[in-house]
């Protein structure tokens, strides 16, 4: 199955469904998974990496699978969040400030992420390092799908993004000949939105959770990343379309949601980079 979707990929490509997959040759991957992650299976996600690792030119420096780690399906953090391992239950899941998702590990997952992507970083002071000020709401509508036919596809109406500061006042020009800030996109997971709730079904709501306290914003904070954090609306448990939702096209440049957030991805890299 592993080689169907190597050859698959670089028949989308020769297709020109999909880009160049020799793009991949230099690409960066980290791909993590806890021991007691009850979603995804150990073979899978070894498999993702394989599949990584069979385009890139050294796999075993750019392709980083994390495993060892005993969360369960949840970001691990050093300190943030539920004990490693464990979630919220009963009248804890609902308490003020219940953090669902992230889980103290001893391990900063966002971090390790981030610096095997991007190289050397500068360390924050904390996961939660953040100007609330710079977490700015937007209106995804415009860049979104419509008609009733792509409803389960289509974006909540608000999205996020931190702005780091330095990367505020290059947008402004106030940093002419700095270097441009990058930006980093973040995919909250099925049932895990900015507005996941009661009102949802979901039972409780994850608000800033990731936004505020897993580390992405904080590391962005620290060395000028933009972090984009799109928003899927309450369809299909909040889940982005990771399973073929969209139509044949889906993981495909004509697809829906695919082309949905690019049009996003490609305006705020246009504004802010």
């Amino acid at each position: 199955q592993l080689a169907t979707l190597e050859q698959y990929a670089r028949a989308s490509a020769r297709a020109g469904l999909i880009d160049d997959v020799g793009n991949l040759s230099s690409t960066r991957a980290f791909i993590y998974r806890g021991t007691k992650d009850s979603c995804y299976t150990h073979g899978v996600m070894a498999q993702t990496a394989q599949w990584f690792a069979s385009f890139a030119k050294n796999a075993s420096e750019q392709v980083r699978f994390v495993d060892d780690v005993p969360s369960l399906h949840a970001i691990p953090t050093l300190r943030t969040g539920t004990v490693c391992g464990t979630e919220l239950h009963g009248a804890d899941a609902y308490a003020p400030g219940a953090m669902h998702g992230l889980e103290a590990c001893g391990f900063d997952g966002p971090g390790e992420a981030l610096r095997h992507i991007y190289g050397n970083l500068t360390l924050p002071a904390n996961a939660s390092a953040i100007d609330p000020q710079r977490v700015i709401a937007f209106d995804q509508s415009p860049f979104g799908m419509s008609g009733a036919s792509s409803r389960d596809m289509a974006f909540a109406r608000a999205g996020y993004m931190y702005v780091p500061r330095r990367c505020e006042q290059r947008s402004s020009g106030a940093g002419n000949g700095s270097k441009p800030c990058r930006l980093h996109v973040f995919f909250h997971g099925c049932g895990s939105a900015f507005n996941s709730g009661a009102e949802h079904g979901h039972g409780y709501g994850f608000n800033d959770t990731f936004i505020s306290h897993a580390g992405f914003s904080a590391w962005g904070e620290a060395n000028d990343i933009v972090v984009l954090y799109p928003q899927k609306d309450a369809t299909k448990e909040t889940c982005w379309d990771g399973y073929g939702w969209g139509g044949p096209q889906w993981a495909t440049q004509h697809g829906g949601q695919m082309a949905a957030v690019w049009r996003l991805v490609s305006h705020v890299s246009g504004g802010l980079m």
